[in-house]
């Protein structure tokens, strides 16, 4: 029981995919873009 308690629960749901992941993601990928081109 140690991989289970561990951080199955809920590690990568409220990590940050909460309202961080939108706002991340338009950001990044806005950024990466211009970047590259």
């Amino acid at each position: 029981e140690p991989t289970e308690p561990t951080e199955p629960t809920e590690p990568t749901e409220p990590t940050e995919p909460t309202e961080p992941k939108p706002k991340t993601k338009t950001k990044a990928k806005a950024t990466t873009k211009t970047d590259n081109e």
